[in-house]
C-alpha cells in the first residue's frame, strides 16, 4: 500500500514539475505578436532595473512596421514662425525616403499595482513629444502595454559634454521638450525633487532614521521652497543623465520619463549637471540661458542646494537596496570615509549601478551635504 502511495506522489511531482517546465518555456517564447497584431521577425529582452519587461522587435520587412502618423521633424529655430513651403516639401521627401527605415519597435510591459497609471502617464508624454523630434513616438498603446518607435543612435557619454556645441543642443532640446509638455502639465504627478525625497523618506521603516531626515527636508523647504517657486515651473524630465539621451546625425533624443511630471526647471539643469559632472562654466551658461534676468550669486546658491538634494533623492532610491540597519548606519555613522562623489556621479552618468557598499557610504555622505546647508 505504502509503495502504491508513494509511486502515485512520485507521478504527481514529475507530472507537476513537467508542467512547471512547460509553462516556462511558453513564458520564455512570449512575444507581444498580439498586442502588436503581427508577428515579429525576433526579440530581444532588454535588461532593466524596473519590473517592466521591455523588448525589442526587429522587423524582416521594414515597411510592415507602422508609420507615424505625423510628421517627426525638428522644428525651425525660431519656435514662433510656421514653417515655410520648400520645408514642407524637404520634410515630405526627407519622410517619403525614410518609409522602410524603421527595422525595430520598442515594446513595454508594465508591472506593479500602478502599471495602469505609469502607462497613461507614459501614453500623454509621448504624444505631447511626438512633433517635436526629441522622443519616439507612439505605434500602439493598450492599457498596461506600449509600443514605441525604437530610437536609433549614438548613446551620449560624458565625453559629449566636453564639445563646446553639445550643451546648446542640449538646452535647445529641452526648450522643445518643456514647450511641448505644457499643456499636459495638470494631467501629470508632481515630480519637485523635495517631494520626491519627502515620498522616499516615508517609505523608510526605522523611526529614528525617518526623523532625522524628514528634519532636514523640512528645514530645506523653509530655507529654499520660496526662492525655488519664484523660478520656473515646468514638466521636468526628471531622469536627466547621458544614458536617457541618444544622438542621431545632429539631433538629440530624450529617452525614459519614469520621474517625468511637474517640478522646477532648475532641477532638471541641477540632475543634469550633477550626473553629466558639468564645470563651472558650464553650469553659469545653463543658468544665464534660463534665467537671465535672475541670474546671480543667490540664485546659483539656489541651484548648488537643489544639486545637493537631488544626490539625496538618487541615494534615496538606491537605498531601497538596503536593508533597515544598513540604512540606519548610513545615516548615522560618522565616519562615512573618504568616497569619491565625482567618481560616483560619472559612474551613474554611464549606466553603472552602484554596489551596495557604496550606496550605504554615499547615503551617509548626502545626508550630511544637506545638514551642511544649514551649518548644523
Amino acid at each position: 500500500m505504502w509503495e502504491t502511495l508513494l509511486s502515485a506522489s512520485k507521478c504527481v511531482v514529475l507530472t507537476t514539475s513537467a508542467l512547471f517546465v512547460c509553462v516556462l518555456a511558453a513564458c520564455a517564447q512570449e512575444t507581444p505578436a498580439d498586442f502588436l497584431g503581427f508577428q515579429p521577425l525576433s526579440f530581444e529582452r532588454v535588461a532593466s532595473r524596473s519590473h517592466d519587461e521591455s523588448i525589442i522587435l526587429h522587423f524582416e520587412d521594414p515597411s510592415a512596421v507602422p508609420r507615424q502618423q505625423e510628421a517627426c521633424e525638428d522644428t525651425p529655430k525660431d519656435d514662433d514662425e510656421d514653417l515655410h513651403d520648400d520645408d514642407v516639401e524637404k520634410a515630405d521627401e526627407a519622410e517619403g525616403e525614410d518609409d522602410n527605415s524603421y527595422k525595430t519597435l520598442f515594446y513595454r510591459k508594465f508591472h506593479g499595482k500602478y502599471a495602469a497609471t505609469r502607462c497613461r502617464y507614459f501614453s500623454t508624454i509621448l504624444d505631447a513629444l511626438s512633433v517635436t523630434g526629441a522622443a519616439p513616438y507612439p505605434v500602439r498603446v493598450g492599457s498596461t502595454e506600449i509600443v514605441v518607435t525604437f530610437v536609433e543612435g549614438e548613446s551620449v557619454t560624458l565625453e559629449h559634454f566636453e564639445s563646446e556645441t553639445f550643451l546648446p543642443l542640449v538646452m535647445a532640446t529641452l526648450n522643445r521638450f518643456y514647450k511641448a509638455l505644457e499643456p499636459v502639465q495638470d494631467s501629470l504627478p508632481e515630480r519637485a525633487l523635495l517631494h520626491l525625497a519627502e515620498t522616499r523618506v516615508n517609505k523608510i521603516k526605522d523611526k529614528a532614521t525617518k526623523e532625522f531626515l524628514r528634519n532636514l527636508l523640512q528645514k530645506w523647504r523653509r530655507k529654499f521652497w520660496r526662492d525655488l517657486e519664484d523660478t520656473a515651473r515646468v514638466v521636468v524630465h526628471g531622469d536627466l543623465h547621458a544614458n536617457n539621451m541618444i544622438v542621431n546625425d545632429g539631433r538629440l533624443w530624450l529617452l525614459d520619463y519614469g520621474l517625468c511630471g511637474k517640478g522646477f526647471l532648475i532641477e532638471d539643469l541641477a540632475r543634469l549637471s550633477v550626473f553629466s559632472q558639468l564645470s563651472y562654466e558650464d553650469e553659469c551658461y545653463m543658468l544665464r540661458h534660463w534665467f537671465e534676468d535672475k541670474y546671480g550669486e543667490e540664485l546659483y546658491k539656489l541651484f548648488d542646494a537643489c544639486k545637493r538634494l537631488a544626490v539625496f533623492v538618487w541615494f534615496l532610491i538606491e537605498a531601497q537596496r538596503l536593508s533597515a540597519e544598513d540604512v540606519r548606519g548610513a545615516i548615522f555613522t560618522i565616519d562615512v570615509g573618504g568616497f569619491n562623489e565625482v567618481a560616483f556621479a560619472r559612474g551613474v552618468a554611464d549606466v553603472h549601478r552602484p554596489p551596495l557598499y557604496r550606496v550605504k557610504k554615499l547615503l551617509g555622505q548626502s545626508a550630511r551635504r544637506l545638514k551642511e546647508l544649514f551649518g548644523t
